[in-house]
């Protein structure tokens, strides 16, 4: 019972919900100044100490938009050849459909903009891995590139790069957001919305020398970001895991590994097209319930054998397709310019990647821990383990 209570204690802040440690921006540069579209995972400002009386450890849910401007704020410097710009307006929404908050800030510049630094730092003192995965918008034509730890800060020589294309900047900015087809609200006036802009890439100088690798490596980004996105999703390998547990001929275990990626494969499309649309608050009590089942059906399969084991060909595809809805929200939030149909292969191909190498490394120790003469009791110590587990994030997504 201790160890399952450690097992408990060891997942807890890693239950609510999936902190992707990505989030997606658009900035549009024009006669006004500069406008930050900025749209973060919910969860993801839990991790912000936001004033000294109330840190991120005593929230368990986020709190309303608004209450994290200021470090939304902080999180951005604009410099206008070495001026700072400061915020002339701002304003926040809630983005339910894929659990996000989406900031608006608009920036006076001091100078003629010239030259601008644009920086980010907002979690990089929490996730050194953290990732802001960004769309710049100027005079028609777009970019996207990619601010992390090392490399927080682009460098835009505005008027060099306008020269070289004879044009002038817009005369105003869109209070949509050109980077992504998001439906409006009450709060932001719809008839301003951005028109189809050029796809032709902007080509700035930059303070890192590799920079226009980043135009490239687009394909390469989106199969890391899927990989990364099994390996961060706890829920996600303890499934995997617990499919493992189970002791059978190999054929079983590829037929099933092959049904839960067809699967979570067809619901990922599905709902990343909005053909399917489920919230997180449903699909993330969905998803501890298939963690809580298959560590239920481990315990049967390990006491009654092959009845149950068939079961487990008609359970998979179905706890597939709602673990494939799950694997869509990060998708959907990041609109970085890539093309969305070879986004989504390589997202996928990324899943598959890491679902993989998780299969890989897990199976050697499990087939020879069955080789042992309580291996089946090993098994079901984690099976149990792991239905506790699942009914605990089940009651946490469902009632906190």
């Amino acid at each position: 019972m201790r160890l399952i209570l450690l097992f408990l204690l060891f997942f807890t802040k890693t239950a609510l919900a999936h902190v992707s440690g990505f989030t997606d921006t658009s900035i549009q540069i024009a006669e006004p100044g500069v406008k930050i579209i900025y749209t973060v995972p919910s969860d993801n400002l839990l991790e912000l100490e936001v004033n000294s009386t109330q840190t991120s450890e005593a929230l368990v849910t986020p709190e309303p938009p608004e209450y994290y401007i200021d470090a939304i704020k902080s999180g951005w410097r604009v410099l206008d050849q070495g001026a700072l710009c400061t915020v002339s307006e701002h304003s926040s929404r809630v983005l339910d459909k894929i659990q996000a908050y989406q900031y608006h800030l608009t920036y006076d510049c001091p100078n003629d903009m010239k030259q601008l630094e644009i920086g980010y730092k907002l979690f990089h003192p929490y996730w050194p891995d953290h990732r802001n995965y960004t769309q710049v918008f100027m005079a028609g034509e777009q970019m996207q590139i990619r601010l992390d730890a090392e490399q927080p800060v682009l460098m835009l020589f505005v008027e060099k790069i306008l020269k070289d294309w004879n044009k002038s900047l817009g005369a105003e900015f869109t209070l949509a957001d050109p980077n992504q087809k998001i439906s409006l609200d009450s709060n932001f006036n719809e008839n301003q919305a951005a028109q189809p802009l050029a796809t032709t890439p902007l080509q700035p100088q930059s303070s890192n020398a590799d920079f226009g690798s980043e135009l490239q490596s687009s394909g390469t980004d989106f199969i890391w970001l899927g990989m990364e996105h099994i390996w961060t999703g706890i829920d996600h390998v303890v499934f995997v895991f617990a499919l493992l547990l189970v002791p059978v001929v190999w054929r079983h275990l590829l037929l099933w590994i092959s049904m839960f990626t067809i699967a979570h494969s067809i619901t990922l499309a599905l709902s990343y097209y909005k053909v399917l649309i489920l919230p997180p608050s449903i699909t993330e009590p969905l998803i501890a319930l298939t963690v809580l089942a298959i560590g239920i059906e481990n315990i049967l399969a390990l006491k009654y054998g092959k009845p149950i084991i068939r079961l487990r060909h008609i359970l998979i595809p179905v706890f597939g397709l709602i673990h494939g809805v799950g694997f869509s929200y990060l998708l959907i939030e990041l609109g970085n310019g890539f093309p969305a149909m070879e986004r989504l292969f390589y997202f996928n191909l990324g899943v598959e990647l890491g679902q993989l190498s998780l299969v890989a490394l897990m199976i050697i120790p499990i087939r020879m821990v069955f080789k042992w003469q309580r291996g089946q009791i090993v098994a079901g110590f984690f099976s149990a383990n792991i239905a506790v587990l699942g009914g605990f994030w089940l009651w946490q997504r469902t009632f906190m």
